[in-house]
């Protein structure tokens, strides 16, 4: 076995012990299904959301905990919907020490405002457009590395385990040169293979403008036009971008 067929081994045998977590599940799915307000999950499990059901409870916790973007040039094209996500689910990795980290949203939106942000958010495919005939036309998604493995998910991609044995250096010893690795994915367009995956960043332009309407776990459905069979989580995604629509124009009218 020649040296780069070591390290394609060794890279292997490394990554295939990536720990994945499960996502799916009653927590995430009430993404789907989120509203602001008094719709927060009830049962044991959320024992730390009692009390905070009413929307003015609630709105006034949306509104403390995302103090550092009230004063962003975007953070009136952010949907009430989106917000709310974002604090529940931080509240979660914060009370109920789940290795989440949903802010991480504000890093791929400053991203897509042209701001400047950290090297790994860079590294999410993101502003990839929806089909034209699909049921989101006219909206386009990135992604958000809201789970702590999406890194090493990356690196475990077949194109990148090419990447990690062209960068790694045999002598004096083994080592692997991640900043050259790093800028050979992101000289490839946003689009392609080998990028961070995560969950969708859902926006869209309304005159010249982003607007972010909401945070979901990808879809296991992704219909390809709107004639086609929509899978449960499509449907729901749709409904919840209409509310995010309906929330938006409220909230500029109270601006007014």
């Amino acid at each position: 076995m020649n040296p780069a067929e070591m390290i394609q081994r060794a890279a292997e045998v490394c990554l295939t012990n990536v720990p994945r977590l499960i996502y799916r599940g009653r927590i995430f799915d009430y993404l789907y299904t989120h509203k602001v307000g008094d719709r927060l999950p009830r049962g044991k499990s959320f024992q730390y959301f009692r009390g905070m059901e009413k929307c003015a409870t609630w709105d006034k916790e949306v509104h403390d905990f995302n103090f550092k973007i009230h004063n962003k040039m975007y953070a009136s094209r952010l949907s009430p919907l989106l917000l709310s996500q974002v604090t529940f689910l931080s509240y979660l990795a914060i009370h109920y020490k789940a290795p989440l980290d949903a802010e991480s949203v504000f890093n791929v939106i400053e991203l897509l405002e042209g701001e400047s942000t950290n090297r790994s958010t860079a590294l999410l495919k993101h502003k990839i457009p929806f089909e034209e005939n699909g049921p989101y036309s006219g909206y386009e998604h990135s992604h958000v590395a809201v789970l702590p493995n999406s890194y090493l998910e990356m690196l475990k991609k077949s194109s990148n385990q090419k990447r990690i044995v062209r960068h790694t250096a045999i002598c004096p010893s083994l080592s692997v040169n991640f900043k050259k690795i790093e800028n050979e994915i992101m000289s490839k367009t946003s689009h392609k293979e080998g990028r961070m995956t995560g969950f969708w960043l859902i926006s869209r332009f309304i005159d010249n403008n982003n607007f972010y309407m909401g945070l979901f776990p990808h879809s296991r459905g992704a219909a390809k036009t709107i004639t086609s069979k929509m899978h449960p989580d499509d449907k729901k995604i749709c409904l919840q971008l209409q509310e995010s629509e309906r929330l938006l124009k409220l909230k500029y009218k109270k601006r007014k």
